[in-house]
């Protein structure tokens, strides 16, 4: 979609994925034992990502994929929810994965990633051609885009109505620590922002960032939290409120908005049109809760490991000030002020609905 001056304007298709079974989720787990720090994926969740990337390649949606991530034991078919009903399940054809998928089956361009290690197996595992792309030559497409530690501050400790997010009177897009470079090559991103709720549990407590660049050294790693090897947010005796992960996910959202934006404005080609996101249970169901409440029947069901829901991401820019009745409304979204130009930035999710489900 083609930007308008100096508006914001993008539609894009997201998928969400939980990750894989990993250690600490099987039962019996104490989550406050050590060993478990960064827990990676046990057979069952590796078993699950490859079907998962088996269905995603059936439906048309992984560049270069040809249906087949290895030998997962398992057959071909993945019991998927019927879209039209909640009710039951049922094994679906290629034919009816490619109408589920509500994208066209326009292939996914960008893999965007928690830098908890489950995350990142799980997303080698269902997007294996995406990492094995050698970028490692090209500029970051998403370098230095994370907040100032002042702006960090105040969306962290913001209590206003909407839980917005402001960017001081005299910043621009640029100014406000969302520039980037000119190139946009980079396949997968890790990003801070679309980690688990951390604190407390040591399987929320990501490992040294050194080791997982070596693993993965096709990736881009976002500067958002990731610039020392000690997980240096986790803390052993306090844990991320809902309220704090609701905020990162409006940050993230705003940042992944204004990503897509500046790459419309930079490049000629129409890409990123669908982004994967692999991420973490309660990040998705936040996420989830915040803007289509309804698809988790307003909080009654839960996300399950390597669930694939999929919706629409819309970011514009409008210069109507919301009424008092309106910002209620909008409380679901993310509106950024310029309080120089008086435009507000309205970012959500639509039209969400679950895609695959592994039973």
């Amino acid at each position: 979609m083609t930007p308008n001056n100096n508006n914001t304007n993008v539609v894009k298709t997201i998928y969400l994925i939980r990750h894989g079974v990993a250690a600490h989720n099987r039962s019996g787990v104490n989550y406050l034992d050590p060993k478990f720090t960064d827990s990676p994926l046990v057979e069952r969740g590796r078993v699950q990502a490859r079907l998962v990337g088996k269905r995603l390649c059936q439906m048309g949606l992984i560049i270069d994929g040809d249906g087949d991530n290895g030998d997962d034991g398992y057959d071909d078919d993945v019991t998927m929810k019927d879209q039209s009903s909640n009710s039951h399940q049922h094994t679906t054809s290629n034919n009816e994965s490619r109408v589920a998928s509500n994208g066209g089956g326009r292939p996914i361009d960008l893999v965007i990633c928690s830098p908890l290690t489950r995350c990142m197996e799980t997303a080698a595992l269902i997007f294996p051609s995406y990492f094995a792309n050698n970028n490692n030559d090209n500029a970051a497409a998403a370098e230095r885009s994370d907040e100032s530690d002042e702006q960090q501050r105040r969306c962290r400790n913001s209590n206003n109505r909407n839980n917005d997010i402001i960017i001081p009177k005299t910043a621009t897009t640029k100014e406000a620590g969302h520039h980037h470079t000119n190139n946009f090559n980079y396949k997968v991103i890790c990003h801070g922002d679309v980690r688990e709720a951390y604190g407390i549990h040591y399987s929320d407590k990501h490992g040294p960032i050194s080791i997982l660049k070596m693993r993965y050294s096709n990736v881009y790693y976002h500067q958002s939290s990731l610039s020392v090897d000690n997980d240096t947010q986790w803390q052993s005796n306090v844990r991320e409120s809902r309220k704090d992960v609701e905020q990162r996910v409006r940050r993230f959202f705003h940042w992944l908005v204004l990503y897509l934006d500046q790459q419309q404005r930079t490049t000629s080609a129409d890409t990123n049109n669908s982004i994967a996101i692999v991420t973490h249970g309660v990040w998705m169901e936040c996420a989830l809760l915040m803007y289509c409440p309804e698809v988790l029947n307003f909080g009654t069901k839960r996300v399950h490991n390597c669930d694939v829901y999929v919706a629409r991401l819309v970011g514009v820019t409008t210069t109507t000030l919301l009424g008092e009745d309106e910002a209620s409304e909008a409380a679901d979204s993310l509106l950024l002020e310029n309080n120089q130009s008086g435009n507000k930035l309205m970012v959500r999710l639509q039209d969400a609905k679950k895609l695959v489900s592994i039973v």
